[in-house]
């Protein structure tokens, strides 16, 4: 199975936490901007797709986001389901509630997590940085004392909305001295009051089957107290090796997820992420874990903007201005080796790769911008001057399949299938950019920067337009093209394969 929520995380790459007003005490609270935010957005429903990861990393920068949840949907790579829907079971192996009002074991104080304001990332495109700063130090302090294993900052950030509160993740690089592998930890925390979201526990990260599979998570008992934790081991369907999740008396969660392979990162996994159960529970525990007041109140109306401002369905197309393709020119060998070389720098596991063609196109400013399509066997590169990313198989959890004529990994590259000749890209507003096309991939330069609103579409050799991002049908799911396997879905149930349609061979 693949999950395929490129899509959701690139249209929202862009979302900041700057410029918002000051917060103040008494205008208002987090749950009153979560209901704004969910009134104004009505029934609008945004959602991943499957049973595993997105594909592709910006390896350069570090960056990586994901569609948040609002309301009614859901962020990275956990399940995807509204909070007052039936998109993903209950929440609980018994049925029962894992927390009660015993907080837990006692830890090592931290008067102030962070214990130092963050630097934020340079690209000023991740949020939260305080709430990631306090769960790096939380996870550091009980996984990783002697700072061996984990970064010394964070580079992404995973955040969740729900009807009562706020969800903030972010996945941690596990190193293991000597090894090229990468493996991952994965730390979120909520708001108080979180919980009482319907499907509140499985939506947090490694802890979808409590929700699918109840009998893969179980309860255990908190030393010392009358609390539980709920634990999910071994589970090859997720790929997670430990995954722990606390219900605090004040209706917030922590969890823990604990991955050998840092998949979206690497394609080698670590030795082994030393982490035992008695620390996952240690860490969930521990009281000095918190989202920051301020960043929730600021996030809240933050993602509720960026929701609103990114639904297709709210933009402007009436534009009959195209803007032509830039113009192109071919790489020779040497140089698209020389930008390989440049994007997997960091990342030795990536070496391998081989390029299929490079080039370079001319930027509305006049300069040459650098694409180069690399492939090791079927698993195919990305790879530009910010960065590479990987696609099209379940070894990088992507698919080779798509789901209609077009795809797109981004608003400024994808693939299409043989019957397209031409795509266009028009952000709201705006005129229709038309895209290079070339061997089954499609591409704009990234000088155009975030396209607001896009409709991305398609047309055959006819003229008609075949394809349209707009109006595509984002609860649809797909089976292989031969109809026998569901490959694309969203929640956390399996559908049936008569309900789905056939997606497309990528023939090129």
């Amino acid at each position: 199975m693949t999950r395929d929520d490129d899509q959701l995380r690139q249209l929202f790459a862009e979302i900041r936490f700057v410029d918002e007003p000051p917060f103040a005490p008494g205008a208002g609270s987090v749950a009153d901007d979560v209901e704004r935010a969910r009134r104004e957005l009505h029934k609008r429903r945004w959602r991943s797709w499957g049973a595993a990861a997105a594909s592709g990393a910006v390896i350069v920068s570090g960056v990586a986001f994901a569609a948040p949840n609002l309301s009614l949907g859901e962020s990275e790579q956990g399940p995807v389901a509204d909070r007052a829907t039936d998109d993903a079971a209950d929440g609980s192996a018994s049925g029962e509630p894992f927390g009660d009002a015993n907080p837990g074991p006692a830890s090592v104080e931290i008067n102030s997590c962070p214990a130092e304001p963050p630097v934020e990332d340079a690209t000023g495109m991740v949020g939260f940085p305080n709430t990631r700063q306090c769960l790096l130090e939380i996870a550091t302090k009980h996984f990783d004392p002697e700072s061996v294993h984990l970064p010394e900052r964070t580079s992404n950030v995973g955040s969740g909305i729900g009807e009562s509160g706020v969800r903030v993740s972010t996945k941690l690089d596990w190193v293991v001295p000597g090894e090229d592998g990468l493996g991952m930890v994965q730390v979120a925390v909520t708001t108080p009051g979180f919980a009482d979201d319907e499907h509140a526990v499985a939506g947090m990260p490694g802890m979808t089957a409590c929700g699918s599979s109840p009998d893969a998570c179980r309860s255990v008992s908190v030393p010392g107290t009358e609390g539980e934790v709920l634990v999910v081991e071994d589970d090859p369907e997720r790929g997670w090796v430990l995954a722990v999740a606390y219900e605090r008396p004040d209706g917030s969660i922590v969890s823990v997820a604990v991955d050998n392979l840092f998949g979206n990162n690497s394609l080698v996994p670590v030795s082994n992420v030393d982490i035992t159960l008695d620390e996952a529970i240690a860490f969930v525990t521990d009281p000095a874990l918190k989202v920051d007041e301020v960043e929730a109140e600021e996030g809240a109306d933050e993602i509720a903007r960026e929701f609103e401002a990114e639904d297709p369905a709210n933009g402007d197309y009436s534009s009959t201005e195209i803007i032509p393709a830039p113009d192109t020119r071919d790489m020779t060998d040497e140089e698209a080796h020389a930008a390989l070389d440049a994007c997997v720098e960091s990342m030795p596991a990536w070496s391998d790769f081989e390029p299929e063609f490079g080039v370079w196109m001319t930027t509305p400013s006049g300069e040459e911008e650098s694409l180069v399509i690399a492939e090791r066997g079927d698993t195919k590169m990305e790879c530009r001057a910010r960065g590479a990313s990987l696609f099209g198989t379940p070894e990088v959890k992507g698919s080779p399949y798509l789901r209609g004529p077009v795809s797109y990994n981004n608003m400024t590259f994808g693939r299409y299938v043989a019957e397209v000749e031409r795509v266009t890209v028009q952000p709201s507003g705006g005129p229709a950019y038309e895209a290079v096309l070339k061997n089954g991939y499609w591409f704009l330069p990234e000088a155009l920067g975030n396209l607001d609103m896009p409709a991305v579409r398609g047309y055959d050799a006819a003229g008609e337009r075949i394809y349209d991002s707009v109006t595509e049908d984002r609860d649809q799911c797909y089976t292989d093209p031969d109809g026998e396997e569901v490959v694309f879905y969203q929640g956390d149930e399996v559908p049936a394969v008569g309900d789905c349609v056939p997606a497309q061979e990528w023939d090129h």
